[in-house]
């Protein structure tokens, strides 16, 4: 029988607020993408925070409020929006948290994925703080989430 993965407890954060980035989308069958996500944002000097990692330490009813305040604790946010998720409603509180905000979606082909008007309108309505990016494959994806990240330090984090 494989280990039971060790959860972190949501009160004990690893850095700081300013060096946490929030990584959001489906758990489910995206974590692989999330985990090399993590993997990256690690490897750029700053601390990710998935929200899944934390669950079996947050009691059923209160996974939303926890969740809410791992978003807040973190200065930057970067989600994986290929489907849609229980995601838009943390990017919708990055608004609020004053939190800069990477949408990354999986478009291989360059068809054009589908963004709804409502996100799209969302992202231009707060361009200041949110980017919306198509990415081919993972490292292409990885590549603009790393450029993002150095971007951010850069600008207000260096």
């Amino acid at each position: 029988m494989p280990a039971r993965p060790v959860r972190l407890d949501p009160s004990h954060l690893p850095g700081s607020h300013r060096s946490r980035v929030f990584l959001g989308g489906r758990y489910s069958d995206k974590r692989p993408i999330l985990d090399n996500f993590a993997q990256a944002v690690s490897s750029a000097g700053f601390h990710p925070i998935i929200a899944d990692d934390y669950q079996l330490q947050i009691p059923e009813h209160d996974i939303h409020d926890v969740t809410m305040n791992l978003l807040h604790s973190c200065r930057l946010a970067i989600f994986e929006l290929s489907e849609l998720s229980g995601a838009l409603m943390e990017i919708e509180r990055t608004v609020d948290y004053g939190t800069k905000c990477l949408i990354l979606y999986s478009d291989p082909a360059n068809q054009g994925w589908r963004v709804s008007r409502m996100l799209n309108s969302f992202v231009e309505e707060h361009a200041e703080q949110m980017q919306l990016r198509a990415y081919n494959h993972l490292p292409s994806a990885i590549r603009k989430l790393k450029q993002w990240l150095a971007a951010m330090r850069r600008l207000t984090y260096g």
